[in-house]
């Protein structure tokens, strides 16, 4: 929540509110309300996989896009000034980051309705059949004309998503906004003395965390329980299939990318929450004070559930990312003996909860190594490939995977698969070169937001695990799909947004 107060005038002891000011405080907590609900629901609504799901939370993003564009008018207009972390902090770089990354927004959106309104053909799932329209050749064109709009509609919402969680996230809370106020010094009313994990942020990824921690619970219990119906209730198509599915998530292999996308944002929640303590107290603190020490046992329940997925693939990537943090926090110098012998059993924890519920037949997997599914998805890369060599500028337009994928087989007799397990090479047959380097341009940009000064200021060790999270993720996307489903995806945006809007600390002028 925020504060808002009229003017531009920097009198900062007595200002009268407007209805507009009033107006924009509704704003901005129906904005958190609402991001909070889709962080807690994603998962919960099976994963987010199935339409009507996607379309809940599109209507969400929609709210949040309207709720962003009334703040922004308020704001232009009725020369409204929000209490923030980041005013008097911009710069002339990190305005022509945010901007480049706006214009390629734009364009990427602009790229995949071009696609759609220009399409080749719509797939008619009930006959399986494509019905070939005019187009012009020259422009972008899909072959799947429904499926482009789904997919146009989903990234507009998430759009929306981002921008509005980067513009909510520096605002100040009451409670920061009163603590400045009892302060006699004139410069802590313009931001310049700033908590080491803003409150907006810290409330943001509480619930990231413990929502994750019950939604590994649930995960936990239904295996352990026997049952193959997602949290008891819903028996999905992958299941009737003979798919394992994994708490809410009709495919393990999701599961496990969701709870590699949270428990490093828990483990970094509780490092960073215990530094802050540290510097307020100014004295040595103990392990049990303070609420955030419940984020440990969270992050080792989240992290034991990629393993006990039987997910080979979540359970390699988790163990990965393990070996990154501890190589990460070996370089940390506030990492005394006794948070080293903390972290090695919150390690040991997660390994034993993890091969003690799931470890013999994780284990079969591996020695398996799974060759029948490794065949089969190189079979589908191998016909994938064929499309993209057909379609290398512009691919088949968003979406088209499934319909075009059935016209490359090499046969009837093999499976007509929905994703391809390599949601780089994916993208590639969805939206060629150009729409490829239209999605790694904001991509780029976002992860090198750091660097530039000029935003709500972070260290290094606050955004150590939202890079090791979403590397994490983009890894597993070179042999699963976590950009196909909706929640993975929404998380990932979420991250993004965090990380666009933090930077470092401005150098000193002279």
């Amino acid at each position: 929540m925020s504060e808002t107060h009229p003017t531009e005038s920097r009198s900062h002891r007595h200002r009268k509110h407007s209805p507009s000011a009033g107006a924009y405080y509704f704003c901005d907590v129906l904005t958190e309300a609402t991001l909070y609900a889709m962080v807690v629901l994603t998962p919960w609504l099976f994963g987010s996989a199935e339409r009507w799901a996607v379309w809940t939370m599109n209507s969400c993003a929609y709210l949040l896009g309207a709720l962003l564009i009334a703040k922004l008018i308020m704001r232009r207009f009725a020369h409204l000034r929000p209490y923030r972390w980041d005013f008097h902090q911009e710069s002339r770089g990190s305005k022509n980051v945010v901007r480049a990354l706006g214009w390629s927004t734009i364009a990427l959106l602009l790229y995949i309705l071009i696609g759609a309104v220009n399409a080749r053909a719509t797939f008619h799932r009930g006959t399986y059949e494509l019905e070939y329209h005019d187009h012009i050749p020259w422009l972008p064109h899909s072959y799947d004309k429904a499926a482009s709009f789904y997919w146009f509609w989903t990234f507009l919402g998430l759009a929306f998503v981002f921008w509005s969680l980067w513009e909510w996230l520096p605002g100040k809370s009451i409670h920061e906004v009163k603590q400045e106020r009892k302060q006699d010094d004139p410069l802590a009313t313009l931001g310049l003395k700033r908590p080491i994990v803003p409150e907006r942020l810290k409330r943001l990824l509480w619930v990231i965390s413990i929502n994750g921690a019950l939604v590994a619970l649930v995960s936990i219990l239904q295996l352990i329980n026997g049952s193959e119906k997602l949290l008891w209730t819903f028996e999905s198509k992958w299941s009737r299939a003979g798919q394992i599915s994994f708490g809410p998530y009709p495919y393990r292999g999701n599961a496990a990318q969701y709870f590699n996308l949270v428990w490093p944002i828990a483990f970094g929640l509780w490092w960073t929450t215990r530094q802050a303590l540290l510097s307020q107290a100014k004295r040595t603190l103990k392990l049990r004070d303070g609420p955030h020490t419940v984020l440990l046992p969270a992050f080792v329940l989240v992290a034991a559930a990629p393993i006990i997925s039987l997910s080979t693939g979540g359970a390699f990537i988790a163990v990965l990312l393990f070996g990154i943090l501890v190589a990460a926090l070996s370089f940390q110098k506030q990492v005394g003996p006794r948070i080293k012998a903390v972290l090695l059993l919150s390690f040991a924890a997660t390994l034993a909860i993890g091969l003690y519920v799931a470890g013999p037949n994780l284990m079969n997997r591996f020695d398996s190594l799974e060759i029948a599914a490794l065949g089969g998805r190189s079979e589908i890369r191998e016909n994938a490939q064929k499309i993209v060599d057909d379609f290398p500028l512009y691919g088949t337009g968003a979406g088209s995977f499934s319909a075009m994928y059935s016209l490359y087989r090499a046969s009837y007799d093999q499976p007509w698969h929905g994703y391809l397990h390599n949601d780089w090479l994916q993208t590639r047959v969805s939206l060629g070169w150009v729409g490829f380097a239209l999605c790694l341009v904001p991509l780029g940009l976002i992860l090198a937001r750091w660097w530039v000064p000029g935003g709500l200021i972070a260290r290094v060790d606050m955004l150590g695990p939202i890079w090791i999270a979403l590397a994490g993720c983009m890894i597993h996307a070179t042999f699963d799909f976590p950009f196909q489903i909706y929640s993975l995806l929404f998380l990932f945006t979420v991250y993004s947004a965090i990380l666009f809007s933090l930077s470092r600390r401005m150098p000193e002028q002279s």
